[in-house]
């Protein structure tokens, strides 16, 4: 579990995170961001996670955010929000290189969409 927060004359921004399992199995992570500026924008953001090892280097995940945004500018005021779902997996090829397949379905209030996403990690 943890937190930061950044606080800059009238921008504001929290990060909190918490997640428990069972080293290498199995495993629930929870995210939050709040972000803003006083009387303009304001972000809210929350992320759940369950993800776990299928077989040695196989991993799954599946990933639900919600996230809004408020926006006040001359004084009117605009709304919106995004969902979206992730269904993925972590496939280490090497010590040093992960393929992440994903499949996304994006939900905001102006549209519907389903994307595939391949991701390809270098580490070294």
């Amino acid at each position: 579990a943890g937190a930061s927060a950044l606080v800059c004359d009238d921008f504001t921004m929290i990060n909190s995170f918490a997640g428990v399992g069972w080293q290498d199995r199995i495993g629930v992570l929870v995210e939050s961001m709040m972000q803003g500026n006083r009387d303009a924008t304001q972000r809210r953001c929350v992320s759940g996670e369950l993800f776990g090892r299928v077989v040695n280097p196989l991993y799954f995940y599946a990933r639900v955010e919600n996230g809004s945004t408020r926006n006040v500018e001359s004084g009117i005021e605009k709304t919106g929000y995004c969902h979206q779902y992730v269904l993925g997996a972590k496939v280490l090829l090497f010590p040093c290189v992960e393929l992440r397949p994903e499949y996304r379905i994006i939900e905001t209030n102006e549209f519907l969409r389903t994307r595939w996403v391949f991701q390809l990690h270098l580490y070294y």
